[in-house]
C-alpha cells in the first residue's frame, strides 16, 4: 500500500472528527471537483480506510448519497496520525445493523450541511470563506456548561463572525428546548469581565417557520429564569428556518433576531468580531486544489442548504413574511 498524501490523510482525519461525511460535503473540504472526490474515496475504501453506504430512500427518491464512516483500520491510521492509542481514539465503528438504527444520523448529516453550505459560500463568493469547523464540544465555563452541535469562524467583507449552531429537528419539547437555551444564557452572563457582548453568536436552525415560534417561546422561558432579565436583551441569539435557507441560501437574509421574529438578517449583517487573525487563503476548501495552488473551487452538487446572495449594503430587509 502506497503512502497516504496529505489530502487523504486530511480526509481520515475530518471523517474522524464530523463521524459521517456525505461524497457533497468532501468534495466541498477536500476537492476541486465532484469526480475527483469520488475517484479518491474510492480508493481510500479499497485500501479499507473508510467505508461507503448508502441508506435506503423512500420509492421514487433514487439512490442516497454516499455517506463515508471510517473503518477500524482508518481508526488506527487516525490515532497513528493523532500521536495516540487506538483505545484513547473515542470513535465507534459501527456495523451495518447499527447504522440502521442510529436515530442521530438525520442530526449529524444536518449539522454537517450546514457547515459545507458555508464552505461552498465561501468557494463562489469574493470576500467570504469558512476559517474554521470545530464538531461537537463541552463548553465549560465557571458556573456553567453547554454542548452546541458545532462551533464556527466565518469570514466575509465587513469583519469576522464566531459562532455556536444548534441544530434542531423539531423533536424536543419547548421545555428542554428552554433549558439548553439558559444554558447557553448562563454560559454567555459568564463568559468573560467585559460581559455577554464577546459570546460567539447562536445560531438555531429549525425545520419550519412553526418551530421558530416554538423557539420564541423557550427562549423566553429560558430568560425568565434569571434575575434582571431585562439585562440580557442584546444577547446575540438568531433563529432561522430550513423552508428560507433552501430559498435564499445561507447568504441570505434569514437569521431572525431573538426573542422577535420581527426581521431578517443575513450571516454578513450578524455581530463581527475584531481581533479574531484569521486569513481567507487558509479556509476550508481552499487547499488541495489539483494543481497544487489555492484557488476557489467550484460548488458541489444539489446542497441542502445553498449559498444564496449576501444583500448588498444599500438593500433595505424585507418585511417579515416576504420572501425575496
Amino acid at each position: 500500500m502506497r503512502r497516504l498524501d496529505a489530502r487523504e490523510r486530511a480526509v481520515l482525519v475530518a471523517t474522524y472528527e464530523h463521524k459521517v461525511l456525505l461524497t457533497q460535503h468532501l468534495k466541498a473540504m477536500f476537492f476541486g471537483s465532484l469526480r475527483r472526490a469520488q475517484d479518491r474515496l474510492r480508493h481510500l475504501a479499497t485500501l479499507g480506510l473508510i467505508e461507503t453506504w448508502y441508506p435506503p430512500q423512500p420509492r421514487g427518491m433514487g439512490k442516497a448519497p454516499g455517506h463515508h464512516t471510517l473503518t477500524e483500520s482508518g481508526a488506527q491510521v487516525v490515532a497513528s496520525l493523532l500521536g495516540i492509542a487506538r483505545s484513547e481514539l473515542l470513535y465507534v465503528v459501527k456495523d451495518d445493523e447499527d447504522r440502521g438504527q442510529d436515530s442521530y444520523l438525520a442530526h449529524r448529516i444536518g449539522v454537517n450541511e450546514f457547515f459545507c453550505g458555508l464552505i461552498e459560500a465561501g468557494s463562489v463568493t469574493d470576500g467570504h470563506g469558512l476559517a474554521r469547523w470545530v464538531p461537537e464540544r463541552t463548553v465549560r465555563t465557571a458556573d456553567g456548561w453547554i454542548r452546541p452541535d458545532g462551533y464556527g469562524i466565518f469570514l466575509h467583507p465587513v469583519g469576522t463572525l464566531d459562532f455556536y449552531l444548534e441544530y434542531d429537528r423539531g423533536t424536543e419539547t419547548t421545555r428542554q428546548l428552554a433549558n439548553k437555551l439558559a444554558g447557553c444564557i448562563g454560559v454567555a452572563r459568564d463568559w468573560t469581565e467585559p460581559g455577554a457582548e464577546h459570546f460567539p453568536c447562536v445560531l438555531i436552525v429549525v425545520p419550519n417557520h412553526r418551530r421558530e415560534h416554538v423557539v420564541v417561546a423557550a427562549f423566553a422561558a429560558a430568560i425568565a429564569r434569571f434575575k434582571r432579565a431585562d439585562s440580557f436583551a442584546g444577547l446575540p441569539f438568531y433563529v432561522a428556518n430550513e423552508e428560507m435557507l433552501s430559498q435564499l441560501g445561507v447568504l441570505g437574509r434569514v437569521w431572525a433576531p431573538l426573542p422577535e421574529l420581527d426581521r431578517r438578517l443575513s450571516i454578513t449583517e450578524l455581530p463581527a468580531k475584531e481581533g479574531l487573525d484569521y486569513d481567507l487563503s487558509d479556509c476550508i476548501g481552499r487547499c488541495f486544489t489539483e494543481d497544487g495552488s489555492a484557488r476557489l473551487m467550484p460548488l458541489a452538487c444539489r446542497p441542502h442548504f445553498p449559498v444564496g446572495k449576501p444583500p448588498s449594503a444599500e438593500e433595505e430587509p424585507p418585511d417579515e413574511g416576504v420572501v425575496a
